[in-house]
């Protein structure tokens, strides 16, 4: 099925801005238009809270941290 209606869509966003209701209206039009999103947050200063907010769902919320072993490859291996 190589068509138009079978590609997903989906966007990466790292959260390195002011989360206001402007950006979360923002998203709400992305997920309601059935595009995916992941959160990608950068070390231990990541809003958590705020990143699962954001994302589709907690599968798609990832924190890059050498620490935590959380290789860049995980965000990467996402195959779309």
């Amino acid at each position: 099925m190589n068509s138009e209606k079978s590609r997903r869509k989906a966007v990466v966003i790292f959260p390195q801005f002011i989360f206001d209701k402007d950006i979360a209206e923002r998203i709400r039009n992305l997920k309601d238009n059935d595009v995916i999103v992941i959160i990608v947050g950068e070390g231990l200063e990541a809003n958590i809270d705020r990143m699962l907010k954001l994302s589709t769902t907690p599968f798609f919320t990832f924190i890059i941290v050498e620490d935590l072993n959380t290789p860049i490859d995980a965000v990467l291996a996402l195959n779309f």
